[in-house]
This record gives structure tokens, sequence and C-alpha cells, in this order.
């Protein structure tokens, strides 16, 4: 019995310190030389089928569809145009599109490549989970070095190889989140090597840069790594409790927070909240704000639930019918809402006792500040969880050490052993997934049926795997994905698009009822970016002399519906020139519709040359617009892109400067 108790659960256990505390300094090197090495190997194994998948989602229009990013050059004008004209979001995301214009100059649109930059930069950021797992348990616990060192790599192995992070490391545009996250990693980092310095000291200057460049990287590829200084609260908060090396009180920090957190208080309520609450902020989505908000605990919650539970088939992808409560008082808002703030008074009952499960509880929160806020964006998406899922690693620490700790070395590496196994086990199972496009859409439509775009992304991948042939078994399969998806309630209209193609490419008679649906998909809200999808696609089909409805005006009449109902839209206008000029050889209203694109959106080169290319081969072309226009062509022409053009632009001016002075 004595035995037992020293062999299995006794004083002598793994988790209160038996290391010995002398351990020399080559073999605390070689420890953490093999864990850097054994992160990578895991790392490897895991994800490296995945890399053989495809494009899915928004790959296709940031950067399938997109050219404006691709490098073929790498000349000094070629990089800015690369960094600084693809879809980048509001506050522009340069270095994300910098490295898909290396990836493309090099290899093209391979998506291996593409992918493999991922899941470099996500090895990367398990090593920088790693040392900052490992410089913040030495703050807070009291064991050996090599101790601390087993435990964050337990945390790190645990972050990188959770099902719920291939969404992101092999989603290939979320390289975005990727890069952003490994900014904010250096920067806390730097951060708590910063605080750990005497104030004012070389070595303090040299860790605050470090911040400095962590915080202009990370915002370099996605502006969530704005969220630095929320981070560093927190650990302020829970970890170093506002004090210096010495011990003393930073009372110079405490200010400069004070001061940042009214800033960004009054910023949000001065600025950002009044702005969101205009009727136009949520124009293009099936939700309002107060929709948005009311469904954001319950999303919160799932994310946990899939974190906690780390089962493959809980990770849907697609989100678009997700749950949103009428009010406040609906049990969808009412029940989560309750168990994360229970989730939230837990952690700051336990912050003395247990930090590390504070830290990490406030930090999932903070993770999804952003996401889960006032900004219209999607009601959820899995890649948002790529940092928050870390706070959640962090905050198992030490109830496990608790449960643990009357148990042997054996005992606890035993259960940590087999817990990472399985995690890295379900990690596998869901890269095997996403290794080949057309199970990894079959997976995610039986995974959650009633997602129209889970349906719509099936058809799409069936019909990928044998584009070639309209009397296929893939294309009738495709065609009752499609008409399934487009009799889901709430549904985009991407799926009626896709049956007006398909019905277009097999010569069949196009259905009155699909070309209905569309119109009243389209018709009921502003256009948003699926919506103008649809409608691009079924214009450009239409004037390639496919997709003719049974009478033409019912496109003519949604055409003209959408451009009245989205009066901002140049977007929407170029869609019904490029159909008024092609299709109904109606120059004067092209050429109308083109210049009120031009003059919604001055900067959109790509209007510019609609309306140069347009004017020129209807002969309505003013002169003051194709100086204007050769102006805005050479700035841009950087790529030699539109030489061109501005050859024939140039040979049009001369030639109406001659009739002029004959005039004269």
């Amino acid at each position: 019995m004595l035995y037992w108790e020293r062999a299995a659960c006794g004083p002598f256990s793994y988790l209160e310190g038996e290391f010995h505390p002398m351990q020399s300094v080559p073999a605390q090197r070689i420890l953490r030389f093999g864990a850097l090495l054994l992160l990578l190997l895991v790392g490897m194994v895991v994800y490296w089928n995945g890399l053989k998948g495809g494009f899915i989602f928004d790959d296709f229009p940031n950067l399938v569809d997109d050219e404006d990013w691709r490098l073929a050059s790498l000349d000094a004008g070629s990089l800015k145009m690369a960094m600084t004209e693809g879809i980048t979001g509001n506050a522009g995301r340069p270095l994300a599109l910098l490295s898909f214009g290396l990836n493309y100059y090099f290899t093209g649109l391979a998506t291996w490549p593409m992918k493999a930059t991922g899941l470099a930069v996500h090895l990367l950021n398990s090593l920088l989970v790693f040392a900052f797992a490992s410089a913040l348990m030495r703050r807070v616990l009291s064991a050996p070095v090599a101790k601390v060192r087993l435990m964050a790599l337990a945390v790190a192995l645990a972050w990188m190889v959770h099902p719920l992070q291939a969404s992101t490391v092999l989603y290939v545009v979320q390289r975005m989140e990727l890069g952003a996250a490994t900014g904010v990693l250096i920067a806390l980092i730097c951060y708590l090597h910063a605080r750990s310095s005497t104030p004012r000291s070389r070595n303090a200057v040299l860790w605050w840069c470090g911040v400095v460049l962590g915080t202009v990287l990370g915002l370099g590829f996605k502006e969530t790594a704005i969220l630095i200084p929320a981070y560093a609260l927190v650990l302020e908060v829970f970890v170093l409790g506002f004090r210096n090396a010495d011990g003393t009180r930073a009372r110079a920090l405490i200010a400069l927070y004070a001061v940042g957190t009214l800033a960004a208080a009054t910023s949000f309520f001065a600025f950002v909240l009044p702005a969101k609450l205009a009727p136009e902020s949520y124009a293009t989505r099936d939700f309002s704000l107060a929709g948005r908000l009311l469904s954001q605990p319950g999303v919160l919650l799932g994310y946990l639930q899939q974190i906690v539970l780390p089962w493959p088939e809980s990770l849907k992808f697609y989100y678009d019918n997700a749950i949103v409560p009428t009010s406040w008082l609906a049990p969808a808002f009412m029940v989560p809402m309750l168990l994360l703030v229970v989730l939230a008074a837990f952690g700051w009952a336990v912050r003395k006792r247990w930090p590390l499960t504070a830290l990490g509880i406030a930090w999932f929160f903070v993770s999804h500040v952003l996401t889960s806020n006032v900004v219209p964006l999607e009601l959820a998406f899995e890649h948002r969880n790529y940092l928050a899922l870390a706070g959640i690693a962090l905050a198992w620490v030490q109830p496990l050490r608790a449960l643990m700790a009357r148990c042997t070395r054996g005992v606890a590496v035993t259960v940590v052993s087999v817990l990472l196994v399985f995690v890295a086990g379900m990690g596998w199972v869901q890269v095997q997934t996403w290794a080949d496009p057309t199970r990894l859409a079959l997976t995610l439509s039986n995974r959650n049926p009633d997602s129209s775009r889970a349906g719509y992304e099936l058809g799409r991948a069936l019909l990928a795997s044998n584009p070639d042939d309209p009397a296929s078994p893939a294309w009738g399969l495709a065609e009752k994905e499609f008409e399934h998806a487009a009799a889901l309630p709430g549904g985009s209209p991407l799926p009626e698009q896709a049956l007006i193609i398909l019905h277009s490419y097999q010569g069949r008679t196009q259905s009155p009822h699909v070309w209905a649906s569309l119109e009243r998909k389209i018709s009921r809200r502003a256009l948003g970016p699926q919506e103008l999808g649809a409608l691009e696609a079924v214009v450009a089909c239409r004037v390639q002399g496919g997709c003719r409805p049974v009478d033409e005006r019912v496109l003519l009449d949604l055409l003209t519906a959408a451009t009245v109902a989205n009066p901002n839209s140049s977007r929407v206008r170029l869609v019904f020139a490029n159909y008024a000029f092609n299709a109904m050889k109606d120059y004067p209203l092209a050429m109308e519709l083109l210049r009120e694109a031009v003059r919604i959106s001055p900067g959109d080169t790509g209007a510019q040359l609609w309306l140069l290319r347009m004017g020129l081969a209807s002969n309505l072309l003013g002169l003051e617009e194709g100086r204007k226009g050769m102006g805005i062509l050479t700035a841009a022409n950087s790529r030699h892109a539109y030489d061109p053009d501005i050859k024939h632009l140039e040979h049009w001016l001369a030639e109406q400067q001659q009739t002029k002075a004959k005039g004269d």
C-alpha cells in the first residue's frame, strides 16, 4: 500500500516538482531544442496530407477571381501594387497580399505551395505559443524550468493540432489570420520580457521596440492585431499585476492603460456604434444589428464546445443558418448568455488561485471583441478562434495540475499524453477531410444539411469533378444539390445562378420558377457580395450567348430594379452596362451607366477602363473623358497591364486633336 502511494499518487508527484532543480544548462538546451523539433515534426505529420486540398469559399473572390495582387515581377512598382490593390479590408492587409503575390510569382495559383506557406506560418506560430506559454508559466508556477517547458509544450501541441485549426491553416485566404497571430504573439512575448526588465534599461527599450515591430507586422496581415493592447491588459490584470520587475507599482503604465481604455470606449460610443446604427450598415445582411448581438452568446458558446470537445463532426465551416434570437428573452439568447456570465464569474473568482485559468478565459473573450461586436460581419467563422483557442488551452493548465496533484510522473505523463494523442488524432482526421475538395464539400454538406452555402459548394465541387460532360451523373447530382440549396429558407441566390448556368450548358429550356426565385432573392435587400456575384455570373453567361430567360424582359427588369435599389453601387452599374452594351446593343444606356459608376467610384480603375473601352468601341467617348482616363490608366500602369489600352487611347486622342485643329 505504501509502495503504491509513493509510486502512483504520493507526495513525490510529477506535477509538484520531482525534477532536480539543478538541471544542467546543456540539458535544458537539449530539452528546449527537442521540444521545438517535436512541435515541427508533429505539425508536419498532422497537416501534410491537407496540402493537397483546393481553394474554398472566400478564396475565390479574394484570390482566384481577383488579379490585382498577382506579382508578375519583383520591381518596386509591382510590389507596391500587389500590396495595395487586392481585396484588403478597410484598413488594408498589405503584408498578407505581398505573401500571396510572392507565392504567385514563383508557383502561380497552385494550391499546394499556397497551403504550404500557410502551414509554415502556423508552425512558426506554434513555436511562438510555446515561447509565450513558457515565459508566462515561469512567472506564475513554482516549478523547475524543465517541467514548465514540458507543460508549455503540451499547451503548444494541443493548440497546434486541434481540429478547429484546420479551417484556418488549410484555408488559403486565412493566411491573413495566421500572419496577424504571428504579430500578436511576437508583440506579447516581447511585452512579457519588457515588463520583466528594469524600466528604462537598454534591455527594456529593445523589448519595447519588439512590441512595436510585432504590432506593425500583425496589422500588416489583418486589423485584428489591433487587439494587442487588450491582450496586454489582461496579462497585467491576471498575471503581472501592474508591477515592475523590482515589485514597485507601474504607475505610468496604469495611467497609460486608463487613458487608453477611456479613449477606446469614447471612440466606440462616439464613432463606431453610431455608424453601425445607421440603417444602411446592415442593408446587405439577413439580420439586423440587434439580431447579430443577440446571436453572439450562442455563437461563443458553440466555439467553446468545439474547443473543449475536439470532435470533427461539430466543425461545420458554413454557419449561414446560425440561429438569430428574436429577443433577449428568447432561450437561444438567455441560456448561452447565462453560461458565459457564469464562466466569466468563475474566471474572476479563481484569479488568485489559478491566474492562468482566469487569464485564459479573459483571453478567449478578448479574442472575440471585434468579431462578436457591432461590425456587420458574418455571424460565425471557425478561424476566429485561431488565437482564442490558446487562451482555453492555458486555462486548463492549473486545474489539471490540481486534479493530478497526488499522481506520479508516470500517471500524469500518461494522462496528458493520451489527451494530446486524442486531440492530434482528431486533428489528423479533420485534415484528411480537407485533403480533397469533393470529400470536403460532401462532408460539410452532411454535417450541416440545412446550410444553403454547403449545398451550393457541394454542387460546385461535383461539377468541378467532371466539368466537360453535361450528361455525366455528377452534373445530375450537382443539379439536385443546387435545387436543395435554393429551396432552403434565407439562402443566397448562388444556387439559382448555378441552375441557370447549368441548364444553359446542357441546352435546356430555362425554368421560369428558377428565374423568379433569383429575382426574389436579389430584390429582397441591398445587394451583398453573394447577390452581386450571382448577378455578374448570369449576365456574363447571357453576354456569351447562353442563360437566356424565356422572356428577356425578366433579366432587364431585374437589372433595372437592382440599379434603382442600390444607388451607391458602382458594381451594379458595371454589370448592367455589360448587359446593355453586349446583349441589348444599347450603347447610350451602357455609357450612361458607366459614367454613373465612375462618378460613384472615381478611384476605381476597372470602372474607368470599362468606360474607355466601351466609349471607344461605340464612338461615344468624350474628349475630356479620354484625357482624364489617360491620366488614371498611366498612373495605374506600373505593371504595364494597360499598355494596349493606353496606346489605343493615345491614337484616339491624337485623332481627336487633329479633327479639332481642322475644325478651328
